[in-house]
Order: structure tokens, then sequence, then C-alpha cells
């Protein structure tokens, strides 16, 4: 470009005089020339000298500005010759009336010249400094001689300047041209020692990222050359190459300084073995450069490059990359191994690794627990196991005990090795040695310490060594005196553990001791406790009982025991102690029942035996006697009214004729009613008779076998009424008693044979007979029956009528029932007797005018069931003992809602034919094998099956497994008659066992109660798996399957598994036994309340303990959420624990891996929330779904104060160029940026400095690089208003005013930064430092925004540069780095090189991969409910990285 084009750029100051002459302003060299550029082409010649001279001023300056090597630094002195004549030539205007502008021009010119030359003296001398030890003696001292030279004309220079400045008109100009002259001496000094450098040292390239990321196969993928070039004489003429495997070379690009660049370009291999080198070439064209460097010449390398240079002006470096997770250098110097080779052997070992499978990263070559690549991360030597020598391998140290590997005494002046940690006696290293636990002392429970193992010879990780059904620590003791080595001591062919020996057990504090005979040590599963259940209490036992009432349990079978229980003789009920005894708790009966018992008075003890175990205590006998043996008198006139238990007969003609004169059998439903209006405690049988006789029903209570016979009635046959007498009087006799009332009724339609005489004998045995025809009945005959017995007759015209008549006949044998529940009014009344059950009452009275005395939705006959009568006998010191208790034996309390106080009302634990509110509950599940696995419920998956169960209403614990029957259905969703309901319950054990051996150190470690069966309270339901968890009736799995599903990628990308936190402790701390993170924070309950883990193939060790609140997800309540990420209202909380192991498997996250809560938010004041903002407009603060918590700010979640809670601040310094419309050059632009990023608890603090004010073009002039001269071939800087990526650089340096991060915001990207689009965060190659962020808004498309939401234009732009600017400061804070290490540039979330993609689901139900804050350009599924366009979600795995370390400039 012409210079006078140049000038014209420059600016357009008045021609004549000096009207509006503005001060120069401050900047480069070339910005001071172009300054003084403008200032000559304003020049007013008057006349043709001036006219010559002004334009041979600027020639001389345009010619000058070829010389220039970049804004600063001169190449050859003929600049510094050609201002002067530049200077020469302007002496023509002194003594004019532009004395201003030509001293103006002066300054600037010299100043220029003046910078100029000291920077390439600077140069000079870096040179020098950073080479010396390169260059010979010689070389040294004629280098050292020109610096020295290039200073002395520097300082001559400036001498002369300042005789200039003591002088005034053209002389001064003239003798300022001098000093400029000198200048340039100086800098052709400068320029001679750059030389004489350049000839012996060239460009040095070096890599500052050799990872080696482990790749299986020959995959395609994507590697980024990350690396630095040095030249100590200028990088002005050197260009960087990769050649990958001699076949293929791409240029890679310099971000250059003087003397420095970076580089950062990714590459794609299509094979798993690479060489690439990265050459750095200075030019060879035996020319001189701009900074005055011939080229052209042999050089020496003076770098460290991992290949030798050798070849003119070149430096080359070497990776190798073979995908096995090493880098080649660490290949090379440490391991050993071929960095070409991804299975290869390490020399140093004694065997040869090469080959066997595994990859040299993932090997482990010195043995000590750690792979290759762990040993790198940690700095431990690969290739010796105890790198701190303190006797520890490095393995033992990291998973084991959690000291150092790398310090010899981690903590307290004790060496690592000479700890004792479990206090045990022996120390860690012996410990190691010994292979024992360093952490307990009895690891495996058997009651020996590590170190009496060791003596002993027994395993110290096996309770029982010989496998012979004895622990260790019982075998050399009495009563078994065997060998823990040998399974058969006395080699009789029995094992020891199968042999019979009578141990003993007890509780002291109760008094109770047990003496048992059986195989092995049955006493060792003997536990003795206090009875809770309800029928241990209440002042009916408390007035029998002289002793504690206490529970027995066993978890092994035996033959018999002694159960000797102490008693307390100083109470009333022990006054005679011959009168005590031993009983035990029936639940069945709801009876406590003395057994044989044998007393010792004088050591108030007594002792029964028994082949089971309940519920135990002493008895007073005459207490017991008087409490349980209620009678039920007969019916009478005298005293308290009572009632008296009927046997009815039903004697019913099946006669032939019955067929055609009761077709429609209203006969047996007749019976059959009748049969339901008896109550508890009565009996009914039934005789068949026609021609002849038959008891077709024996008496019974069993009501159902009655009128299933009464059903199965035929009508076939004679009639022979006298033989159904006959036969009924018979089965009286043998059957009942005088203790009961006896009753029959006779069924007829004929005229048959005999029948009074029977009634006589009837009537003689107090047997009354109702009489009932129909049909072509003899009604004399069976008016005499009923008359001679006592009972009625009746006959009916029609067969319907007989409901009605049995009906008439029940009320005549039953007593009266007024509020129809089955209990007659007067035992409502006086009480109904019943056995042990917690109630203080012998008799239950109850309500005989509501059949729901206790308001519950059983009537109370329901709760009575039945009438009991049992006998009892026992022998107490030889003393024998007979009674015959009687009583009802309830379903439940009729009197209390909740028979046994568990929560359950009665009805809801009973299931009654006809009664539609009994009818117990349904548990979906899901089934493996044909057996329930897991409550459906627990996962997103229909449901196998429903079981319907019920429980005992009279008992909290139906079956025993130590949860109550509430606490089954409402919290485990178990059986309460099933103490091991689903197929998982020991399935966590199985996993261990098959992943790391039998051995105890890995199932204690996870947390699992060793020695204890599996049940419904001692299994974990909601242990987390990657993968299913096996039946014990599944194949057994190999060990990496098994560790493959028991371990996990967890949330802070540690490999870990969960921690056992069993059913029964999770209700006891308030957790969901079906939710592994009950409050969501993002650790689940059993590393809340215990500890973490950690593992790898070798083995599973604790790590640390977070002791939060699993019931609270903030436990220091400092708005910040406890773990690493948390998810509100996911349910069942599993997706989330294994999000980052669900990203890892099978492409991403996707189908029912989904956590779809991530994407929408929650009112602030539903769950602790340290910022939030009102993102939906109504009124109230929201907080995104997903928190990020303490453990990923790195605070302490236990520690609420300032200096421990987080505070992720991230300050922005903007400037907006002036074309950028007003919707982003908004308050609101940036309040809708803070508000996104409040969501998640992240603070976005603009800065007050000149963001309401704009950038013009006209801060941006003078960069052009066609403005700087003709020298089209050199570019010095690519500035081009308005926006790229020098541009932006220079706003940076120029109007970045705080310490914030800077953001610029323009118009459009030009340049390199085009391929950027909307936005772009510029960091040095290292991403933990960001130079400056940028926005575009001209390249966002305003159609991009769904139509459905009603915005115009400019709002439309607004959203779309709002989710540019979020992605662009997410950058900063480093979100969505975890799926970049494939590449140095970005892979953007959802986009086609995101191997690891997170779907969700829009607002139709279909999966969307593109959606969140760092996915790539604007496509519509940013806008899926509930963002829509208020904000952008960031997704959990772009939260996995963030980080506010970052550094800015």
């Amino acid at each position: 470009m012409a210079a006078d084009t140049a000038a014209q750029n420059a600016g357009n100051a008045p021609s004549d005089g000096e009207t509006a002459l503005e001060e120069p302003t401050d900047g480069p060299p070339v910005i001071l020339k172009a300054q003084a550029m403008e200032r000559i082409e304003n020049f007013s010649a008057s006349s043709n000298q001036l006219e010559s001279a002004k334009e041979r001023a600027r020639s001389r300056l345009n010619d000058s500005f070829a010389f220039y090597q970049d804004p600063t630094r001169i190449g050859d002195q003929h600049a510094f010759i050609r201002d002067a004549e530049v200077l020469r030539a302007l002496t023509d205007f002194d003594g004019t009336n532009q004395s201003k502008r030509l001293d103006q021009i002066v300054e600037l010119v010299t100043t220029a010249d003046n910078r100029s030359a000291r920077q390439v003296i600077r140069d000079a001398e870096y040179a020098f400094a950073a080479t010396e030890t390169d260059l010979g003696p010689g070389k040294t001292n004629s280098v050292e001689a020109h610096i020295d030279n290039a200073r002395r004309q520097l300082a001559r220079a400036e001498r002369i300047r300042d005789r200039a400045g003591e002088q005034s008109g053209a002389q001064s100009i003239r003798t300022t041209a001098r000093a400029v002259r000198t200048y340039g001496q100086a800098v052709n000094q400068a320029h001679t020692v750059l030389r004489m450098i350049d000839g012996e040292v060239g460009p040095e390239v070096t890599l500052t990222r050799r990872a080696d990321p482990i790749r299986n196969g020959s995959e395609r993928a994507q590697y980024t050359l990350v690396g630095n070039v040095t030249n100590p004489t200028g990088l002005d003429a050197v260009n960087v190459t990769a050649t990958v495997n001699e076949d293929r070379t791409v240029d890679l690009p310099l971000r250059r300084g003087y003397a420095n660049g970076t580089f950062a370009k990714t590459i794609n291999l299509s094979e798993r073995v690479n060489t690439i080198e990265i050459t750095a070439v200075e030019s060879d064209d035996g020319q001189q450069s701009n900074n005055g460097k011939q080229k052209g010449k042999k050089k020496r390398n003076n770098g460290n490059s991992d290949a030798s240079s050798g070849q003119s002006q070149a430096s080359r470096v070497v990776l190798r990359l073979d995908g096995d997770g090493l880098p080649d250098t660490y290949e090379a110097n440490v391991t050993g191994t071929d960095p070409l080779d991804p299975d290869s052997d390490a020399p140093s070992t004694e065997v040869n690794e090469a080959n066997n499978g595994t990859t040299d990263g993932n090997e482990d070559f010195d043995g000590d627990g750690l792979s290759t690549i762990r040993e790198r991360e940690l700095g431990t030597d690969p290739l010796e196991a105890d790198t701190d020598g303190d006797d520890l391998p490095d393995g033992f140290e990291e998973f084991v005990i959690g000291t150092d590997p790398l310090d010899a005494d981690t903590d307290d002046g004790t060496p690592d090795g000479e700890e004792d940690l479990d206090g045990d006696g022996l120390t860690n290293a012996e410990e190691y040695d010994a292979e024992t636990s360093p952490q307990y002392a009895d690891i495996d429970g058997d009651g020996l310490t590590d170190p009496q193992e060791l003596a002993n010879g027994t395993d110290p990780w096996q309770a029982d060594t010989d496998d012979d059904g004895l622990d260790d620590g019982v075998e050399p003791t009495d009563p078994f005196e065997t060998d823990p080595l040998d399974p058969d001591t006395d080699d009789d062919g029995i094992e020891d553990g199968n042999e019979t020996y009578t141990t003993t057990a007890g509780n002291e504090s109760l008094g109770v001791d047990v003496e048992l005979t059986g195989e092995g040590n049955v006493a060792g599963g003997v536990s003795v406790g206090e009875e809770t259940e309800r029928f241990a209490g209440g002042d009916r036992v408390e007035n029998m009982s002289v002793s504690e009432i206490v529970e027995i349990e066993s978890t092994e079978d035996f033959e018999s025991a002694n159960v000797t229980i102490s008693y307390d003789d100083s109470l009333p009920a022990a006054s005679n102690e011959s009168d005590l005894a031993v009983v035990t708790y029936d639940p069945e009966k709801q009876l406590y029942v003395p057994i044989n018992s044998t007393i010792d008075a004088e050591n108030n003890t007594v002792t029964a035996e028994t082949e089971h175990f309940s519920t135990f205590a002493v008895f007073s006998i005459s207490n017991w006697a008087t409490d349980v043996t209620a009678e039920r008198p007969s019916n009478g006139t005298g005293g308290e009214e009572t009632i008296q238990s009927v046997d009815v007969q039903f004697i019913i003609d099946s006669s032939g004729s019955m067929g055609w004169n009761d077709p429609q059998e209203f006969r047996k439903q007749a019976a059959k009613e009748f049969v339901g209006a008896l109550v508890p405690g009565d009996r009914a049988g039934v005789v068949d008779f026609d021609g002849d006789a038959h008891v077709a029903q024996q008496l019974t209570t069993d009501f159902g076998a009655v009128n299933v016979t009464i059903e199965n009635l035929d009508a076939a046959g004679g009639t022979n009424i006298g033989a159904g007498v006959a036969r009924a009087n018979q089965h009286f006799a043998s059957a009942s008693n005088n203790t009961r009332a006896k009753v029959a009724i006779l069924l007829t339609d004929g005229q048959g044979s005999g029948g009074r005489a029977q009634a006589r004998t009837a009537a003689d045995r107090n047997i009354t007979i109702h009489t009932i025809g129909f049909g072509g009945a003899d009604g004399n005959k069976l008016s005499d029956i009923a008359s001679i017995t006592n009972g009625t007759y009746n006959y009916v015209d029609d067969a319907s009528d007989l409901p009605n008549v049995f009906s008439r006949v029940a009320e005549e044998v039953e007593p009266k029932d007024t509020d129809g529940d089955g209990l007659p009014d007067v035992l409502e009344e006086n009480g109904l007797p019943i056995g042990h059950t917690g109630s203080d009452l012998r008799r239950l009275p109850t309500n005989a005018t509501d059949k729901h005395t206790d308001g519950d939705e059983l009537a109370d006959g329901e709760e009575a069931e039945e009438y009991r009568e049992y006998p009892i006998d026992f022998v107490v010191n030889d003393l024998e003992h007979e009674y015959i208790v009687s009583y009802f034996e309830l379903r439940s309390n009729p009197t209390l809602a909740d028979s046994d106080g568990d929560g359950l009302e009665d009805h809801e634990e009973v299931s009654l034919d006809n009664n539609s509110e009994a009818d117990g509950w349904n548990i979906s599940v899901i089934n493996e094998s044909g057996q329930p696995y897991r409550w459906a419920g627990s996962v997103e998956e229909n449901p196998d099956a429903n079981i319907t169960v019920t429980s005992n209403p009279m008992l909290k614990d139906t079956d025993g497994d130590g949860l109550t029957d509430a606490e089954e259905k409402e919290e485990t969703h178990t059986d309460p008659r099933d103490p091991v309901t689903y197929g998982i319950a020991g399935g966590v054990e199985r996993l261990i066992e098959d992943g790391y051996g039998s051995s105890s150190a890995a199932k204690h470690n996870v947390g699992l109660p060793l020695e204890e069966a599996y049940t419904d309270k001692t299994a974990d339901f909601d242990f987390v798996t990657n993968g299913s968890i096996p039946l014990e009736s599944d194949d057994r799995l190999g060990p990496r399957e098994a560790r493959e599903r028991l371990l996990f990628i967890a949330l802070d990308g540690t490999t870990r598994s969960d921690t056992f936190f069993s059913n029964g402790d999770e209700i006891a701390t308030g957790t969901d036994p079906w939710d592994p993170d009950t409050d969501d924070d993002g650790l689940t309950d059993g590393q809340e309340a215990r500890y973490l883990t950690e593992g790898n193939r070798q083995t599973l060790a604790r790590d640390e303990s977070v002791d939060t609140d699993p019931l609270d997800p903030d436990t220091d309540d400092d708005g910040y959420w406890d773990g690493w990420i948390g998810v509100y209202g996911v349910n069942y909380s599993d997706n989330v624990i294994l999000y980052r192991e669900n990203l890892q498997n099978g492409g991403g996250v996707t189908g029912d891996e989904i956590v779809q809560q991530q994407v929408d938010f929650h009112n602030a004041s539903a769950a602790p929330s340290a910022l939030s903002t009102d993102i939906n407009g109504d009124g109230t603060p929201d907080h995104s779904n997903v928190h990020v918590g303490e453990l990923q700010w790195g605070t302490d979640p236990n520690d609420g104060s300032a200096a421990e809670t987080p505070d992720p601040t991230v300050r922005i310094e903007v400037d907006y160029h002036e074309d950028v419309p007003e919707s982003v050059r908004s308050e609101e632009w940036r309040e809708a940026i803070s508000d996104n990023y409040a969501l998640y608890g992240i603070n976005i603090d603009f800065v007050e400095d000149r963001y309401m004010d704009t950038v013009t073009n006209d801060d941006l002039e003078g960069y052009d690089t066609t403005t700087i001269g003709p020298v089209s071939s050199h570019t010095y800087y690519d500035h081009s208003p308005p926006w790229n990526r020098s541009n932006i650089y220079h706003l940076s340096d120029e109007f970045h005013q705080t310490d914030a991060v800077y953001m610029a915001v323009g118009p459009d990207s030009t340049g390199p930064l085009t391929r950027y689009g909307g936005g772009v965060r510029r960091h040095s190659g290292n991403r933990t430092h960001t130079h400056w962020l940028a926005v575009f808004t001209d390249e966002h498309n305003p159609s991009d925004v769904p139509s459905r939401f009603s915005l115009n234009r400019s709002e439309r732009l607004r959203v779309l540069t709002t989710k540019t600017a979020v992605h662009e400061i997410g950058h900063h804070l480093r979100t969505g780095e975890a799926d970049d290490d494939c590449c140095w540039t970005e892979v953007y979330s959802g986009g086609r090189r995101d191997s690891t993609t997170e779907q969700v689901y829009d607002r139709f139900g279909q999966a969307k991969e593109e959606w969140s804050v760092m996915s790539g350009g604007h496509s519509t599924w940013i806008f899926l409910p509930p963002t829509n366009t208020t904000y952008t979600g960031f997704s959990i795995e772009e939260l996995f990285t963030v980080s506010t370390n970052s550094t800015n400039r």
C-alpha cells in the first residue's frame, strides 16, 4: 500500500498550521513511527523545496518499516540510516510555523529507534545468557566484546541526544540524526552477536505432553501434540512439523513470541503404535532475515530434545505411542519397556512379561500391588516394591494402611513399618510379612489375635482354618480339646465339628446359663437377650414371674439344651421356692407353658431341658395356674349369667325325594347359614341318612369342613328317620360330654320309619332335637320327636323358606348376639378369657352393641378367632402337675386397633375371606429363577409378580428377623413371615468371595457383618454394584467379572465399591434401605455413615471417613452439599452414584441409566442451596437439581466455618465492540449469565470497569499489517478490524484494567477464530490458564431459537449469546474437561467425538444428547423443558471437573 494511503488511514489532521494538533500516544515503535508518518503527511509545504523535503522524509520513513520484524524489533541497521535521513530532510521545515509538529516527529522517530535499539541489545544479551555454556571460549570472548561495543554505542547515542537537547533548530535535528545513526551502530553490534550465536545454536523443540492413553486395538483416535519451541536468536524463520509413521507430515502452527513459541494441534491416528517426529527447522535459503541473522549455516542443537540434531538448522523430538498408558520417556528412562510395544518386557525383572496379555501400564513389575500407571501417578518406583524403604510395599501403604509410600515416616516420628496400628503386638512390616491385617487384631473374629494365630499355625484370615466347623479359638479349649489344624483330631472318621459336645453360653447380667448338646460348637451360635415383645410385659406377667423374661436364640441346630435361670427369692411370688418352674412362651398358643424343671433353692436357680429356644422365665406355678385355668361353667340360673359351648348335629335326609322337593338345594344353604351362627367354642357335625345312616362329619370346630360336608350331600335312596336319630345319639355319646349342650336338627321330607323311640333315648341323654319338615313329611312324627326332646317343630310349604326356619331354630340354640360380631352378648359383657398377650386382664370385655370395639376393620368375633382347651402337664423336682387351660386364642386383641404395637392396625396384618378390609398387602417383586430377587419399586422395571403377605397382629416381629412387621411393610418391602425374602440378601458377600477369595479382609473392609447370617435386617438391599448381584444358587463368577460388578468409577474418578450398610442400620439411622443415597448428596448412605473404600484387582481397602449425615445433604449447613455431585429428587439414586461408571460403559448414559432430574431445578427452600436465583419468574429463588458439593470444591463438609465453606467465584471484566446489539450490551445479558451459574452455586461477578462503554474500530486501528509497509511477505500482526485473535490479545493488553478474567464481545470472528463460531476461550496450552474469553454476536442465528417462545430477534440473540458466554466461562471453570482427555481441542458434549454422551428426554419423550452448556452450537435441544430459554443446564459429567483454580492472563 502506498504511503499516502497509509497516511490517510492514519488520520486527517488540518494541513495548514497546527490547528487541533493532537498529542502523540504511546505505543510500540511501529505505532510511534505511524504517528510520525501522519504528521509528515500533514505538513504544509509552501514551496517546491519544502514539498521535496516532505516527500523525501515520507519515503525514507516508509522504507524503514520494511526492516521491522515485529512492532519493536528492527532487523537491520539500514532502518536507522533511513530514519536519520528522515530527520535531515525535515531540517528544511525549521523556521516555519509548524515547529510543534516538527518537534513531535523528531521525538517520535528518535524514541522509536531508542526502544528498538534497546530491545535488540536485550535480545543479544538474552541469547548469550541462554547459550553461553554451548559456546567455545573464543566465541564467548568475541560475543562478550560485541555486546560491550553495543552497550557503548547505545551510551554514546544517548550522549549525542543530550547534546542535541542543548541545541535548537536545524542544528539540534542534525545532531539527533547522528544519535539515530549511532543507535543503528549499536544494533549492528547486537546483530553481530545474534549472527555469531545463530551460527552455533539452532531452535529447540520440546514436548510438554507425552501422555499415551490406553487404547484397544487399532481404532481410530485423536491425539493432541502440545509443545514448545525456543530459539534464543528469534523464531521468525522457524517452522514446525510433525511426521507420523514416516508417511504423513502435518504443520504445527506456532503461537510465537520472539524467542519462545507454543503449539497445540490435534491429529488423527489410525494405528495403535505410532512414531511421531516433531521437527523445528530454521529457514535455509542462504538469505539474511529481518533480524540480521545469516541463514544456511550448520549448527549445534542446544536443547534436550529426544533426538540429536546433527542436521543443519533443525531440532527434532520423537514421540512414541503404543497405547499402553505410559509415556515413551517413562518407558525408556524408568521401566525399560519398549515404547513401541504395548505388551513388552521390563528387562530389570526376573520374568519376561512380553506378550503376557497385560499392557505395560497395567503391569505390576515389582509386585507391590500397584499398576505401573498408578506408580507413575504417585511418583513411586515401579521397579522397586518399597520406594521409601520403610519395609512396606508401596501398594500396601497406598491401599491397606493409607500411609505415604514416598515417606518412610508419614506422621509421628515412628517409621511406618514399625508402627502397630491395631495394637496386636505386630508391627506393620511384620503384619505385611505375615500377611495379617495391620488394622484389626482379630479380623476373622475367631477369638485369637494375629500373633496367637501365627504361633498356633492357624490362618488369621479364616476363623476355621481346617474347615471342620469349629473356630480356631475354641478348638484347643474345653470341651473340644481338638487340633485347629486337623479336621478329624481323633481320626474316627467324623470331623471335629460334627462330633457331639456339650457347650455353654449365657448372659450373666440376665442371670441365664445355657448348656447345649449337639454337633460342634452349638453354644457359639447362642444369643441371650431381654424379651421386648408385648407379651413379656404387664401386671399379669409381673404377678407370675420371679426372673427376667429372656429371649434365647441360636443359629445352630442342637439336640437338647438345659436352660438355667436365676430367680429373685425376695419377690412375693417366690415365697414358696418349691412352687417354681421354668416356662417357655408358645406364640401360637399365646401362652406361657411350664416345662419340666429342677429347682436349686440353694443357688436360687431353676433348670429346664428344652429342644428348642424361644422366650423363657421362672414363674410361680400357683400364680400361673390361677391366671390360666379359667373354666367355662355350664348354663344355669344361679350367679353370673354365663354361656355353655354347644355341640350341634345336623340329621339331614338325603333320600331321592329331596332332589325334587328341594331342587335348588335350599336345605344346604340353610344348614350352612346355621353353621355360620355358631360361636367360638361350639362344634358341629353331620349325620347323613336315607335308607341307612352314617356320620358324614364328626363334631369339630372346623366349620369350613362342616360346610364342605353339607355341600357334598346327595339325594338318593329311602327314608329311615330312626336310623338317623340313633346315629346322632351314638356320636354324641362318644364325642361330647356333660359340659357341653347337645342339640340336633332333623330335616326330612318323608314318611320314613322309626324316630320316636330314638327320641326318647335322646331325651334321656339331655339331647334336644329340633325338627323341620317340608314336602310330604310326617308332621305328627316330627312334632312328637320335638316334643319328647324339648325341641321345636317347624313345617314349611316351600323349600325356599328353609333358611328362615333354620334362622329361627338358631335363635333357640345360640345365645343372643346383638351386634352380630359372632360373640354372644353375655360373653362380651363378662369378658373373653385370654392367654398371655400383654394385656393386664385375664378376661377381655368387649362392646356387645358394637361389632368393632377397638374401631378397626375387624369384627370382635374375627379378632377372638377360636376358643381353646389345652391339657398342660409337667414335672418339677419329680412332682407331677396337670392342668387344663381354657381361653380364647386371639387372632388379635379386639380392644386394641394395633394389638402388638408395631404400627400396623390389626386388619392390615391379616387376610380374611369375608372381609375386604383384611386382605394383607401386596409386594411387587422382580424374580430370578422363579423366586423373588428384589423389590420392584427400587428399579425402573415392570414387576415380574406380586406376592401377597400377612403378618401376625399379636407379634411385632412375626418372623423373628429383627425387623418389626411395620418396618418390613413400609421400609424394606419384605415378607414379615419370612426372615429372608429376596435372593440378593447374601449376594454382596458372594461377589466379594468370587472377586477376592473367601478371606475376611475384603469383606471386612467393605463392612460386611462377618459370622452373621443374612436376613431381611442384616442384608444391604441398596448396596451399589456395577451389574447384578448373584443369587446363592448361581454359578460362581470368575474373579474379573466379580470385581467388575463390585467396583465402579465413583463420582470423584476413584475406583471404589459401595460401603455395606445393613437394612437394620439404615432403619435405625432413618435412611431408606432401598435408596443408596437417601439425601441425594452423591455419597451413599454407607459412605456417609461409615467410610469410603478404594479398590483394584488385588485388594479392597478402607479409605477415608467423611463422617457426614446421610439424612442431610448439607451436614455443616453452609449451603453446599456434602459429596462430589448430588442430584435433588432422584428417588432411587443408583444412576447418580454409578454415573461416571455408566459413562464409560456402552457409550455413555442412555436408557434406564438416564438421570432426567439433572435438567430441572427446585425451589431453593426445598433443599440447602448456597446461591440461588428466581429463574422462572415466580418470585421464589431456585437452584438446579444438580448440586456441586464440598468434596468437589475441596472443602470439609463437616466444617461450616468461612475457611471451609466453598467460595466458587469468577470475576469477569467484559468489553463490547460498538457494533454489538444493545440486547447483549445490557445488564440483563450479564444477569442472565450470572443467574445461570447461580443455579449451580457459582458466583459470576462482573466487575465495574468499562463494560458500560464500548470499543470502537479506532481502538483497533494501526494494527493492520497493510498500513505498515510494502513488504507483503512478512506478517507483523494479523490485526484486521474488527475481531480476530490478535485484536483480542491487543484489547486484553491495552484495555484489561483489573485482575478479573477478560471477556471481549464483538460482532464477528475473522482469521483463525472463524472456526470457533460463536465464542472461544483462549488458553496458554495449559487448560488451567486463561488468556481471554470472546463472544461473537454475528455468528449466532436468531432463528435457532424455537418460535414457540415468542421472542423478538434481539431477545433471541440475547438468549443465544448468553449460552455461548456461559459455555466459554465454563471452560475457565474447567467444566466439560472429563471427555476432553482424548484431544487437546474441545470435545463438545453430545457431539460426534463425544464417546461418553449423556442423554435426557425432550418434551416429546425422545432421548437427546446435545442439550447442555458445553455442547457445540445452539441445537434446539438446549431449549428442552424446563430450561426453555431461561437458562442452559450443565450435565453431571461436565461438572465432574469444575474448579475455580484456573488462572487468567
